[in-house]
């Protein structure tokens, strides 16, 4: 699941991020929010590598329920 696919871009580039997902030898899975865009190129040049996604997509529901017009909604 991705709830944010397409709206969350790079703030150095502007790409759009996406969820890659790891699993350790131990079995826990990690997912993480990278740039799309910088994973295309043969050298990296976006500094942030990865976000983990529940922070990202807690960050991102917090601000969404603080903009105005969120509030207006209620």
């Amino acid at each position: 699941l991705q709830p944010f696919r397409g709206l969350i871009r790079c703030g150095y580039c502007n790409g759009p991020l996406g969820v890659n997902a790891t699993q350790k030898s131990h079995g826990k899975h990690y997912q993480y929010y990278v740039c799309r865009k910088d994973l295309k190129r043969t050298r990296s040049e976006c500094p942030l590598k990865r976000v983990p996604a529940a922070e990202l997509e807690k960050w991102a529901m917090r601000r969404s329920r603080s903009t105005p017009a969120a509030d207006t909604a209620r």
